[in-house]
């Protein structure tokens, strides 16, 4: 994927931080207008991050947390403006709207409210959401933002890596991705489980992988993978070259 930046909002004062937020996300190039979506709708995870941190791909990653059912909102929102549904996750309901060239996923909002769901996610700077509706605020119950401005990566808790394997690696790639120092203890855990890993289906390492490989940091990030053990040393038969190669 590819980013362009411009000075990162973080660093500077919070006031107004919401609004060049927005102004940078420019919803207005998004394929569905926010007024379209119901309220209590939030936009989360990467799109907020590197929206704060001034990096933006040429389509901004709309995942989006709903408050009710989000298959039936797919299919509705598909018919409305011309798009498709897929069904991702039908017991968690989470789906996928294709419109315009652009896909916009949807989920059900996990827990009672926005901060339970956040509570649920891998790293602190993943955690942050950005209201749809007037007045817009970022949501941030634990310390995304803070941590963005130490350029740090920071797992919510052993038990939220744990709930999916893949977000171990994931942290090595978004360290690298973002030039990122891995906080002691959230390097702790990744290393202690890096066995788990095995048990991720192979197509979904092999994505994490190239992603990893792709990025400026490539050859440390996937260095730093092998130290922690999440891929076998050359001695085992692994290069990073070649690994780097098909990227």
């Amino acid at each position: 994927m590819l980013f362009r930046s411009q000075a990162p909002i973080v660093p500077g004062s919070p006031p107004g931080q919401v609004e060049r937020l927005w102004a940078f996300l420019d919803p207005a190039r998004w394929p569905l207008p926010p007024a379209s979506l119901p309220a209590g709708t939030a936009l989360v995870g990467g799109a907020v991050r590197d929206g704060l941190l001034g990096r933006q791909a040429e389509r901004v990653d709309l995942d989006l947390v709903v408050p009710g059912d989000a298959i039936t909102l797919s299919r509705e929102l598909a018919q409305r403006h011309g798009g498709s549904a897929v069904v991702l996750d039908r017991e968690r309901s989470i789906a996928r709207l294709v419109l315009r060239g652009w896909t916009v996923d949807l989920a059900r909002r996990m827990g009672a409210d926005l901060e339970s769901d956040l509570g649920r996610r891998d790293y602190s700077v993943n955690a942050m959401a950005l209201t749809l509706a007037e007045p817009r605020q970022l949501v941030d119950p634990h310390d995304g933002l803070a941590d963005l401005r130490s350029g740090l990566l920071r797992a919510l808790s052993e038990a939220n890596l744990l709930e999916d394997p893949l977000r171990l690696l994931r942290g090595v790639r978004l360290a690298s991705e973002l030039d990122f120092a891995i906080e002691p203890r959230t390097w702790s855990w990744i290393r202690a489980h890096h066995g788990l890993l095995e048990s991720v289906a192979g197509e979904r390492v092999l994505a994490e992988l190239e992603r990893l490989a792709a990025t400026a940091q490539g050859e440390l990030g996937l260095a730093r993978a092998v130290a922690a053990g999440l891929l076998p040393t050359q001695a085992d038969g692994f290069s990073a070259a070649a690994l780097e190669r098909c990227s």
